[in-house]
């Protein structure tokens, strides 16, 4: 079923005369930031979670009262969401656009 959405979804845009499409989810500032962080997603998400549960563990250690908070499963996963949203973010930002400045300058036979 999500081949089949997909498919819509592509469908849908290629095929685009709707107004109310363009201004609500092509031209859509969040959703196009998502676009652009997406690679830096991929990239980091398991090395974070890797990471993160570690901190976590050392935190609940260190300060015995976080634990309540950082073993609540939904606080938990939502620190990690946005928490990972921002380092994707600052990843293109300093990263990956002066990558693709400096890609511009080379040529490709």
């Amino acid at each position: 079923i999500d081949s089949i959405i997909s498919i819509w979804i592509i469908h849908l845009t290629i095929n685009n005369k709707s107004v109310w499409l363009n201004a609500n989810l092509l031209e859509n500032k969040f959703l196009n930031t998502i676009g652009k962080i997406s690679y830096g997603l991929y990239l980091l998400h398991y090395p974070y979670w890797f990471f993160y549960n570690r901190f976590k563990n050392l935190a609940i250690k260190e300060i015995p009262r976080s634990g309540y908070l950082l073993n609540n499963h939904y606080i938990n996963n939502l620190l990690m969401i946005i928490t990972l949203f921002i380092i994707s973010y600052l990843s293109f930002e300093f990263f990956e656009k002066k990558i693709t400045t400096l890609k511009r300058k080379f040529t490709y036979n």
